[in-house]
C-alpha cells in the first residue's frame, strides 16, 4: 500500500512537470497528450495490479511486472532511438552552419 501512494504521487509530480513544461510551449501538444496518457495509464495499473496481470495473461506473457519490463525496455529502446536521430540532425545543422561561417569568412578576408 505504501508503494502505491509513493508511486501515486511520483505520477503526479511528473504530470504536474508535464503540465508546465506545455504550458511554457516547452512539449507540443502531440508529446504532451502522449506523455499523459502514459502516466495516466501507468497510474491505472498502479491503483489496479491485476489489470497489468490480466493484460500479461491477454498477451501471453506470465506476469503483470514482467509485462511492465518488456514495456518500458521497448520505451526506452524507442527513446535511444529518437535521440539518435535528434543528435544526427544537430550534428549535420552544426556542419552546415560551420560550412557557411567558413565560407561567409572566406568571403570577408
Amino acid at each position: 500500500m505504501l508503494i502505491q501512494i509513493i508511486l501515486v504521487l511520483v505520477i503526479l509530480l511528473t504530470l504536474s512537470r508535464i503540465w508546465l513544461k506545455y504550458r511554457a510551449q516547452e512539449v507540443s501538444g502531440q508529446e504532451f497528450l502522449a506523455w499523459l496518457i502514459f502516466w495516466l495509464g501507468a497510474g491505472l495499473i498502479v491503483l489496479n495490479p491485476g489489470w497489468a496481470t490480466s493484460l500479461a495473461n491477454i498477451l501471453g506473457v506470465g506476469r503483470g511486472s514482467d509485462l511492465a519490463v518488456y514495456l518500458a525496455v521497448l520505451g526506452l529502446y524507442y527513446l535511444i532511438f529518437k535521440i539518435f536521430l535528434r543528435l544526427a540532425k544537430l550534428e549535420k545543422n552544426l556542419t552546415k552552419l560551420t560550412r557557411q561561417e567558413a565560407l561567409k569568412k572566406e568571403e570577408d578576408d
